[in-house]
């Protein structure tokens, strides 16, 4: 169920495929008592998508967190950083702080981003993975390399109805 609240794509292909059927009995038997099973499956779709836009899952939550977080680094805004991250978490605001400080990003993606939802914990918890790639320029000092990319898992943690980062690990470093 949680799949069908994360992507519209299975509702559409059902509605569609159903039209289809639909439509093809239609010009089969000509009967036109058939067009109002069709406009109720265009409604049940229409619907199903509205649902589907409306509900906000846990896995869209923690993608948006991600999301966020990478839209404030490219923004070079460390506060909006520092906001999605745990209040406990004194030394990733350290870090991030002190990068922030010390680079100014031109452009962060983010690559291949696996979830995994923990709900049986108490507060529920997950894991990030994703490949980041950064072009970034130095502030101070000497950086050899104005591209970094990096394999990065992040565990996070809801807060309420917020989810917010708790530990940043196994930074892999790629090719430069």
């Amino acid at each position: 169920m949680t799949n069908l609240l994360e992507d519209p794509t299975p509702i559409i292909l059902a509605g569609i495929a159903v039209e289809a059927l639909l439509g093809i009995a239609l010009v089969v038997t000509r009967r036109g008592v058939i067009l109002l099973p069709m406009a109720v499956v265009v409604l049940l779709t229409l619907g199903g998508v509205l649902v589907e836009r409306l509900v906000v899952t846990d896995m869209e939550q923690v993608e948006a967190a991600i999301e966020a977080g990478r839209s404030a680094a490219e923004r070079n805004d460390v506060e909006a950083a520092l906001r999605l991250v745990a209040p406990l978490a004194e030394e990733i605001r350290r870090e991030a702080r002190q990068v922030f400080a010390e680079v100014k990003f031109d452009e962060l993606k983010v690559r291949g981003l696996k979830i995994t939802l923990n709900l049986q914990t108490k507060p529920p918890t997950a894991r990030a993975e994703f490949t980041a790639l950064a072009a970034f320029d130095a502030r101070r000092g000497n950086i050899p390399y104005r591209n970094y990319v990096a394999t990065v898992v992040v565990d996070l943690r809801r807060f309420d109805n917020r989810w917010l980062v708790t530990e940043i690990g196994d930074v892999k470093p790629g090719v430069k």
